[in-house]
């Protein structure tokens, strides 16, 4: 069975997992660090209750979301390409291979910027786990 207890931002129920280190509000979308006593043996000190670590880079994440769907947009080019390319493939000739050429190139391009977005946000959520073993450490020094 898990911990369930109430967002501190919103108010919203929220139930964790007992292995759990941290929860997602539904509601706010906030990241809750967990603590249940037990991390007093490996030296944050002995309490209880929930950290709250508050979203911030509202911008990056706007450009992390404008990045994956600029990826979307050029994977369905690029398979359109694709797709053309292999339905004219019969009449090889100089616009039959710039499909090809355009069609690798939106591919490849769709990826790349799909893997920037997956990195600002892997920096964005190592800030926040970072922010929030701050936040435990202070707590287990009170």
């Amino acid at each position: 069975m898990g911990t369930t207890f109430n967002c501190a931002s919103c108010g919203e129920q929220v139930m964790a997992d007992e292995n759990s280190l941290s929860a997602v509000c539904q509601k706010c979308g906030r990241i809750i660090a967990l603590t249940d006593g037990t991390v007093g043996t490996s030296g944050f000190g002995n309490f209880t209750g929930p950290i709250i670590v508050s979203k911030r880079y509202p911008v990056l994440r706007g450009i992390s979301i404008l990045l994956k769907a600029a990826a979307v947009i050029c994977l369905l080019v690029g398979l359109f390409h694709l797709v053309r390319f292999l339905a004219n493939s019969q009449h090889i000739d100089l616009i039959v291979q710039l499909e090809l050429y355009y069609a690798g190139g939106f591919i490849f391009t769709a990826l790349i910027s799909w893997g920037y977005a997956d990195l600002i946000m892997v920096f964005i959520d190592s800030e926040e786990n970072t922010r929030a073993m701050r936040q435990l450490m202070e707590r287990g020094r009170q």
